[in-house]
């Protein structure tokens, strides 16, 4: 009896085309994997990142495509940091001490 009540079921929906019978139209959407963490960094002996707000403050500019440079300041320094010819210079020190950047990925 009961594999007749279920057979009876399956035909009563084999045509139904109700809302609750349709395929959900996200199920074909590919899920895409988050983007790689970007990490900002200078040369000073070693690889240096940037403090959190200049490291969101770079990514952001560069992202936007704003322009060639952007002033980051430190707690004591502040730097015109080139995006595209990846150098910081010191803006504030009489030698305007220049240094190489990195943006990498991962």
């Amino acid at each position: 009896l009961a594999s007749k009540e279920a057979q009876k079921s399956k035909e009563c929906h084999k045509g139904d085309t109700s809302e609750k019978n349709k395929p959900s139209p996200l199920h074909n959407l590919t899920v895409l994997p988050p983007p790689p963490k970007v990490t900002w960094e200078y040369l000073d002996t070693t690889w240096k990142e940037y403090s959190q707000v200049a490291q969101a403050e770079l990514e952001d500019f560069y992202q936007k495509d704003s322009g060639r440079v952007i002033r980051i300041k430190s707690s004591q320094w502040s730097y015109d940091v080139n995006v595209y010819t990846l150098v910081q210079t010191n803006i504030d020190h009489s030698d305007r001490t220049s240094r190489d950047v990195r943006r990498r990925l991962g």
